[in-house]
């Protein structure tokens, strides 16, 4: 409905009463039963199910109680039932906390990618639809990472009090710049330490040095959507003071022997499973912490994954060599996946089934789009 008509055409009132979610009805033209103990046989075809919904935001713990009766409880529902809102349609989403609309490809992983990087190709997709990207891309999949500095100093304020540096993984330098954004935030930080990359690397002085192009950035090719590095945004934060990435990042190498080591130390010493990447960062800091930072100093280590995670959850490349397979070999004892993440990684039914076809693709945002 309009949203002037919006308080009119929610006058539904439904109340909890003995373990059932009654409706008090108001409306005589249009029958609306959330619940009922009468077979399907007995709806004429008149008694249509239309349940007229005012703003989410205003309503959110009715309408995430409704989500999940209609997702454990379908049977309480008929067939013609539906739901409007007065901001849009009321589709059946994952009510994870927002609206994800699950589409299969009828291909594998990487025709899953070959179909994102051609929408990404077509700009005027891009604009039509508003398009971007759920990935590291995204600067707002970037900036929550920044509150988990923040937060860790907020625990840490008052029993510490010497320096706080934070050891991180390098993984495609998310992490590192999410710091680096809390740190222009007046996060009190007196660095981060890292493994050594291709890109990131010990100069000949041992300070961090980036490798990175010379192009300027406006000139730079477009990056890939589906493989996305976040080494242009490390770049970027210090291009005005390239001085400053030699006191704020502290780059380690690490060998294979080191990482499991540090791995082992972190069960046997702290009763911690980390991964192949969290070991990585706890064996640079302890290169790093021996020789450069005094008792009081503290060092946060920051995991990212957990590490019950196998390569095939992950869906990374790193994953499949240092996730859960990896971290049993070395502690001797299998990391137990925690039921709320077990229930995040149980398969979900699909909206839609298409085609590794950017014609199906296009079909579909337009479905969307309305």
């Amino acid at each position: 409905p309009p949203l002037e008509q919006e308080d009119q055409s929610a006058k539904q009132i439904l109340d909890y009463k003995q373990d059932k979610l009654c409706y008090t009805e108001t409306n005589e033209k249009e029958r609306i039963i959330f619940m009922s103990d009468r077979n399907d046989s007995s709806i004429s075809e008149k008694e249509k199910f239309h349940l007229y919904v005012p703003d989410f935001y205003g309503n959110a713990p009715l309408y995430m109680l409704l989500a999940d009766f209609i997702e454990h409880i379908p049977q309480w529902f008929y067939d013609d039932f539906k739901i409007s809102a007065a901001y849009g349609s009321f589709p059946n989403c994952i009510w994870n906390g927002g609206n994800i609309y699950p589409v299969e490809v009828d291909g594998s992983f990487e025709d899953c990618s070959l179909l994102a990087r051609q929408l990404f190709s077509r700009q005027d997709l891009v604009e039509k639809y508003n398009l971007t990207l759920a990935n590291t891309v995204n600067i707002g999949r970037l900036l929550p990472q920044t509150f988990f500095y923040l937060y860790a100093f907020s625990r840490l304020r008052g029993r510490v009090c010497g320096d706080i540096f934070y050891a991180v993984a390098p993984g495609n330098y998310g992490n590192i710049v999410a710091g680096l954004y809390g740190w222009k935030c007046s996060l009190p930080v007196n660095a981060f330490i890292t493994e050594c990359t291709q890109d990131l690397k010990l100069d000949s002085s041992g300070k961090a040095k980036l490798n990175v192009d010379a192009t300027p950035f406006a000139q730079r090719p477009w990056v890939d959507p589906c493989s996305p590095s976040n080494l242009e945004r490390l770049e970027e934060v210090f291009q005005a003071q390239p001085m400053m990435l030699r006191g704020l990042i502290y780059p380690r190498p690490v060998s294979e022997a080191e990482r499991e080591a540090a791995c082992r130390e972190l069960f046997q010493k702290y009763g911690i499973f980390a991964n192949g990447e969290t070991a990585g960062s706890y064996a640079a800091a302890k290169k790093y912490t021996e020789n450069f930072i005094d008792k009081d100093s503290s060092v946060v280590l920051v995991s990212r994954d957990h590490p019950a995670l196998t390569g095939e959850n992950l869906g990374s490349f790193v994953g499949s060599f240092y996730g859960r397979d990896w971290i049993t070999r070395i502690c001797g004892k299998v990391p137990v996946l925690p039921e709320d993440l077990q229930r995040l990684l149980e398969p979900i039914q699909p909206e839609k089934t298409i085609s590794c076809s950017m014609h199906e693709l296009e079909g579909l945002l337009q479905e969307i789009a309305g």
